[in-house]
């Protein structure tokens, strides 16, 4: 139970990422299109960035410093679609899991929360961000975006 507005003993009180992050940029941070979101507090680190780009390979700048500032969230974008973001450690096994037959190229990220998983596929002009109906990852993935901004006005309009 709160009192006075203060947290019990042992849980951290409840900030927005403006809060934790006065200097991240608003197109980082998905402008209001992620107002909601639920982020996670620890940042990803360098160390486990790099270690998760060397066994999947490379991953978008704006996705990266995204995961630097907090690895990971989940909420509705804007008022459309719901976006899990998984933590950047999780995402080998999770690629492993439930892609094995991938395109080497394609990166799962995150879901819908239900059977759609997002995905970046580096290209020559920049990288394209895709969902995949969970039964059906050895197709061709529909693109969402060619920006993480891109990304994310798809899925506030849908």
């Amino acid at each position: 139970m709160e009192s006075a507005g203060r947290p019990l003993v042992g849980q951290a009180p409840k900030r927005s990422i403006q809060q934790l992050y006065p200097r991240a940029s608003h197109v980082t941070l998905g402008g209001h299109l992620l107002d909601g979101f639920d982020w996670n507090v620890e940042p990803g680190s360098d160390a486990v960035l790099e270690s998760v780009q060397s066994q999947l390979g490379p991953l978008p700048a704006e996705y990266l410093a995204m995961m630097r500032l907090h690895n990971g969230g989940e909420g509705f974008v804007g008022e459309g679609s719901y976006l899990r973001i998984w933590p950047i450690e999780e995402l080998p096994e999770k690629n492993r899991i439930l892609a094995p037959h991938r395109e080497s190229t394609v990166v799962l990220i995150g879901s819908d929360g239900s059977d759609g998983l997002y995905a970046v596929e580096p290209a020559a002009k920049g990288p394209i961000f895709l969902i995949f109906p969970r039964i059906e990852l050895v197709s061709k993935g529909h693109k969402l975006g060619d920006s993480w901004a891109g990304f994310l006005e798809a899925l506030s309009r849908s």
